[in-house]
């Protein structure tokens, strides 16, 4: 293929020798013609000349314009290399710290797991506690038993159904029991419904502790006894039923409690010994 560098020289030399090989006119006859053709071949090969040093030019500019591009291509790529390879490093930080978190995360379910089995255990432990406390406060006289026995069983229902936390549970669980400590230690009289149905209507109450709780009819004739297991027992007698009324009235502040007469002779001294 011919360059195009030296296609318009080319053409004009060609143009020249087709000239140059007509037959010459006749001197002085085409003189003018000859001139108009060589000022033009002349402004055609300056022409020709101008355009190839525009041509070089622009080819000097886009080599310096491609050797240009290649330095910011290469440096571009160098840069991506070096961002990439960062990208990669983090990644591979990234994935490191996901699986140390993985592993935190198992390790914090596991003891969730232990935490929950823990709690199931005390919830248990709870439950099994209020069924003793419950078994042994039946056992109690009817005034001391009966609000205990309902707050054990509420709370042993909550126990089950896990509608309570364990912190909760507890705390009731030792109100429970300082109530009963309370009532067990302590002496009780006052005016309940007679739960015996030989004695009707209202009865003056007297509980010691919780081994002992009697009633009295509002007459002072009729009286009985809590047994615990067997239930109630009716006494007659004025003696028994007395005794009963003298020391509800004692409690209450209604009597004195009668003197004692103390053993004063076991602890006289002897006459030898003054």
């Amino acid at each position: 293929m011919i360059d195009k560098k030296c296609f318009f020289p080319i053409t004009a030399l060609s143009t020249l020798f087709i000239i140059a090989a007509q037959p010459h006119p006749v001197p002085g006859a085409e003189t003018g013609t000859v001139e108009i053709d060589i000022n033009r071949l002349k402004k055609e090969i300056s022409q020709v000349k101008t355009e190839r040093q525009r041509l070089h030019e622009d080819l000097s500019r886009d080599k310096s314009e491609f050797a240009s591009y290649q330095e910011r291509t290469a440096s571009r790529k160098l840069s991506y290399a070096a961002e990439t390879d960062s990208l990669h490093k983090l990644i591979v930080s990234f994935e490191r710290k996901k699986d140390s978190l993985d592993a935190h995360i198992s390790s914090i379910e596991l003891e969730k797991r232990n935490f929950d089995l823990l709690k199931e255990r005390f919830r248990e432990h709870i439950a099994k506690a209020c069924e003793q406390l419950l078994s042994s406060v039946k056992k109690c006289p009817p005034v001391v038993s009966r609000p205990i026995v309902g707050a054990i069983t509420f709370l042993l229902n909550d126990c089950t159904t896990k509608n309570i936390d364990n912190i909760e549970a507890l705390q009731r669980l030792v109100q429970t029991v300082r109530n009963v400590d309370e009532a067990t230690l302590s002496i009780q009289t006052g005016q309940e419904a007679s739960p015996v149905p030989d004695i009707r209507g209202s009865a003056s109450m007297l509980r010691i502790g919780a081994v002992f709780e009697a009633i009295v009819d509002e007459d002072g004739k009729n009286a009985a006894v809590w047994l615990g297991g067997p239930g109630w027992r009716t006494l007659s007698g004025e003696e028994n039923v007395g005794t009963i009324s003298k020391a509800i009235a004692i409690r209450e502040s209604k009597a004195l409690p009668a003197f004692i007469a103390l053993p004063w002779g076991i602890v006289r001294p002897k006459e030898s010994d003054k």
